[in-house]
């Protein structure tokens, strides 16, 4: 399987808000959507919430930032 893109996020450089993103999820399917929102305030680190369902069912995943790449 071939990676969309090699423009990777950090903690330092955290997507905005619509843009589109790809990553591996657990079961190692790559999905992609669009960022939600952004937590760099959390205990644990920074999240990002992506929107992998469409507007009549979103489906909200958090995902850590180092995790994204960009579609």
């Amino acid at each position: 399987m071939a990676t969309k893109s090699s423009t990777h996020f950090s903690n330092t450089n955290m997507p905005k808000v619509g843009t589109r993103v790809g990553f591996t999820r657990r079961n190692g399917l790559y999905a992609t959507g669009k960022v939600h929102g952004v937590d760099e305030s959390g205990a644990s680190g920074p999240w990002v919430a992506v929107n992998v369902g469409d507007k009549k069912k979103p489906l909200m995943i958090d995902v850590r930032p180092s995790q994204l790449s960009r579609v």
